[in-house]
């Protein structure tokens, strides 16, 4: 996973790690060692990912599996 890309397009939206472990029922700190790689981001988590940052497949693709 390409954290630093998940953290830019994050941060495009205006959003912290705050808003988004809330939208995805994730402790601060759950949300923070996924954000950085160090635990795998579930299926579902993507997909709700994909939403809430308004990501294209093509996107969820470069950062989630190259």
């Amino acid at each position: 996973m390409k954290s630093l890309e998940l953290v830019a397009e994050r941060n495009r939206k205006g959003l912290r790690q705050n808003d988004i472990s809330k939208l995805l029922n994730l402790s601060i700190i759950q949300y923070g060692k996924k954000e950085r790689g160090q635990v795998d981001f579930t299926i579902s988590e993507v997909k709700k990912i994909k939403n809430i940052l308004n990501l294209d497949a093509n996107r969820i693709i470069e950062i989630f599996l190259t």
